[in-house]
């Protein structure tokens, strides 16, 4: 089960950097409340599509994207 979830999150990854949202270790959720928070209309689509995953929970993409705080910090850097 744990490879399983890692290789979701490693998935995830490589569609947040096929969108260009960032880093290539932040998830397509983080990565789509970024957009989000850019003012990107792409980014609102896909935050209410990953929120609205059966897995996921409504406030999934920001609680991912502050759990990518230091990440994010990383990708502002370079």
């Amino acid at each position: 089960m744990r490879r399983l979830i890692e290789l979701a999150s490693l998935l995830s990854c490589l569609l947040n950097v096929l969108i260009g949202t960032g880093d290539r270790e932040v998830t397509l959720s983080a990565g789509s409340w970024e957009l989000r928070r850019r003012g990107s209309r792409w980014g609102r689509i896909l935050v209410a599509l990953v929120d609205r995953l059966p897995w996921n929970h409504q406030g999934h993409c920001e609680q991912a994207w502050y759990q990518h705080a230091v990440l994010w910090a990383k990708v502002t850097a370079d």
